[in-house]
């Protein structure tokens, strides 16, 4: 009997110390779930409040232990898949290539002037030379313009006694014509025009053209004409009669005209009958 109530005081003890471990541990772990870890006064305490029967709760107990263990579990699986945010790397401006100065160019020393320490030239001397030197050059020049202009004369009067009219007449171009010269001029002007016209004539002649060798020819006789009345006035109609006799025997050998007839066609009214009476000549001397 001793051993039978020994047996069941031993197993009412293992009892009481499997509900007080299952209800300690049951309250401790959902403190460490809902508050966390609490201090060993309160374990105590909570130790001793458990009056209810711990058998006939261990069942749910647990069940509630594990819901609420597997939603720690799953908050604390969330908490480490949320991922942190990632820092946004801040692009560092890249650092401007600073241009290197240009060395200053060096600065051109201005030469100090020189100080003219000469005295002044007196001022009456400086005008007397001026003066003079005008003077001179003037005087120069005067000589010069004398000298060309006789140089010039002296040539027309040779270029005139050889009968060189044209080339008489071009030395008195430019200049101006003196007083005592002007006879010269005149003289010159008027047998230059007739010797020109004389010498275009020998130029187609030449060449072979006709026609205008006869114009040449008429025209010159017609300006000789013209011009009797100067040669009187001033005194050159042995040169003049001298180019008409010239020109008169052209005409006559070469195209059967006299100079009657020649001054007669130079005169013709217009230019187109001039040209038809030339042409007609022409045809009838078989020259066309």
């Amino acid at each position: 009997m001793n051993n039978k109530n020994e047996k069941g005081k031993k197993e009412k003890k293992e009892k009481k110390e499997k509900a007080a471990k299952g209800k300690g541990g049951f309250f401790a772990k959902l403190s460490k779930v809902v508050f966390g870890e609490d201090d060993e006064e309160e374990k105590v305490e909570i130790k001793a409040d458990t009056s209810t029967d711990v058998s006939e709760l261990s069942e749910e107990n647990q069940q509630i232990l594990a819901e609420l263990e597997a939603a720690g579990e799953a908050e604390g699986n969330k908490k480490k898949k949320e991922k942190k945010p990632k820092k946004k790397k801040e692009k560092k401006p890249k650092p401007k290539k600073e241009k290197k100065p240009k060395p200053p160019k060096p600065k051109k020393e201005k030469k100090p002037k020189e100080v003219d320490k000469t005295p002044p030239l007196p001022k009456k001397p400086v005008i007397a030379i001026v003066i003079m030197t005008a003077s001179l050059f003037g005087f120069v020049m005067l000589m010069t313009s004398l000298l060309g202009y006789q140089v010039n004369i002296t040539q027309a009067k040779d270029a005139c006694e050889e009968g060189s009219y044209v080339e008489a007449y071009q030395n008195l171009q430019g200049i101006e014509i003196k007083e005592k010269d002007e006879e010269l001029y005149y003289k010159l002007a008027a047998l230059a025009a007739v010797s020109e016209k004389y010498n275009s004539y020998l130029i187609f002649e030449n060449s072979g053209k006709k026609s205008l060798a006869l114009d040449a020819l008429i025209c010159a006789c017609g300006r000789c004409e013209i011009n009797l009345a100067n040669a009187k006035i001033y005194e050159f109609e042995p040169e003049l009669e001298e180019l008409k006799g010239k020109i008169v025997t052209t005409l006559l050998q070469q195209y059967d005209m006299t100079g009657e007839e020649a001054l007669e066609l130079y005169q013709s009214k217009t230019r187109k009958e001039y040209t038809l009476k030339l042409q007609e000549i022409l045809e009838k001397l078989g020259l066309e």
